[in-house]
C-alpha cells in the first residue's frame, strides 16, 4: 500500500502604503510703513513693507488707500512687481494697506497691516524738502534790522540738519508799505539765489504774492537784499507772521525747496506794524 503526501506552500505578500502630507503655513502679514507720518505739502512720501515672511519670488503688490476710519479701499496705482510706492501728494488724511499676491510655494493672498498718514496742510508749517548744504550752499549769514531795536541776527550758522533751520525765536518788527535792507551771504562761491516770503494771511503757505525779496547773492560776501513790505491793501496784515528765507543753488527758489539739489532754508518771525500815519 502506497501513501501519498501532498505539501502546500502559502506565500503571504505584505503591501506597505506611504502617505506624504504637505503642510502650507500661512505667513504672518507684512507691516506697511511710510517715510512720513504727517504730510504737509512740501514733500511726498514712500510706502513700503517690513516683516516680510513670504516668498517674494514672482510676488505682486497692490497698494490701496481709504479715508481714515471709513474702510473704503481704492487701488492707488494698480498691481506692481515692487513692494514700494511713492505717494507724491495727498489731499486728506488716509489709511494705506498692501494686498500681496504670493506665487510661491503656492498661490495665496495676504493683506498687510494698515499705516495712517495724516494731512496737516493748512494746519502747520511744512519743513522744506531735504536738500544738501554740506558744500556751503545755503544761508551762512542773515541779518535784518527792524523797528524799535528789533532784528534778525542769524550769523555763522553753518549747514543745518536736512537743510532746514527753525529760527522763529528771532523776531523783527517791520512797517507796512516800507522797504528794508537785509544782508545775506552763503559759503559757496557762486550761483546762490535767495528768496524771502512772509505768510501775511497765516494760512501756513508761502504764496508767490507773499514773496518780499529775491536776489542772486554775491555768495561769500554779504549782499544787500531789498525787502519790500507791501501795503495793507496789498495784503500785508498787521500782527505776527512767519518769514521764510531760502537759498538754492542755480535755480529759482520756492518755499518748499522742491527745485534744485543744494541749498538751505531758515524760518524767522516777523511782526507787521501798521504804516505810520494810518
Amino acid at each position: 500500500m502506497e501513501t501519498t503526501i501532498t505539501t502546500t506552500t502559502v506565500t503571504t505578500i505584505t503591501s506597505t502604503t506611504t502617505t506624504t502630507t504637505t503642510t502650507t503655513t500661512t505667513p504672518f502679514p507684512a507691516i506697511a510703513t511710510s517715510t512720513l507720518s504727517e504730510y504737509c505739502g512740501c514733500e511726498g512720501f514712500t510706502l513700503s513693507l517690513t516683516s516680510i515672511s513670504f516668498s517674494t519670488i514672482n510676488a505682486t503688490y497692490e497698494w490701496q488707500s481709504s479715508p481714515i476710519n471709513q474702510n473704503i479701499w481704492t487701488s492707488v496705482n494698480g498691481t506692481r512687481t515692487t513692494s514700494t510706492l511713492v505717494i507724491p501728494n495727498q489731499m486728506n488724511s488716509m489709511n494705506y494697506r498692501c494686498i500681496i499676491y504670493v506665487a510661491n510655494p503656492s498661490p495665496m493672498t495676504l493683506t498687510s497691516a494698515i499705516i495712517t498718514v495724516l494731512t496737516t496742510t493748512n494746519t502747520t508749517y511744512c519743513p522744506p524738502r531735504v536738500v544738501s548744504c554740506s558744500s556751503g550752499d545755503g544761508i551762512e549769514n542773515f541779518t535784518l534790522l527792524g523797528e524799535s531795536n528789533t532784528g534778525v541776527n542769524d550769523t555763522a550758522t553753518g549747514c543745518s540738519t536736512k537743510g532746514y533751520r527753525n529760527q522763529t525765536l528771532q523776531s523783527v518788527s517791520l512797517y507796512q508799505n516800507t522797504n528794508y535792507t537785509a544782508q545775506v551771504s552763503s559759503k559757496y562761491p557762486s550761483s546762490q539765489t535767495l528768496a524771502v516770503w512772509i505768510d501775511f494771511n497765516n494760512d501756513f503757505n508761502f504764496e508767490l504774492w507773499e514773496r518780499v525779496a529775491y536776489k542772486l547773492l554775491n555768495s561769500l560776501s554779504l549782499t544787500d537784499v531789498l525787502v519790500s513790505i507791501p501795503s495793507s491793501s496789498s495784503g500785508a496784515a498787521t500782527g505776527t507772521h512767519r518769514m521764510r528765507a531760502t537759498v538754492i543753488y542755480s535755480s529759482i527758489p520756492n518755499s518748499c525747496a522742491t527745485v534744485g539739489t543744494f541749498g538751505e532754508t531758515h524760518d524767522y518771525t516777523v511782526n507787521i506794524l501798521a504804516a505810520t500815519g494810518t
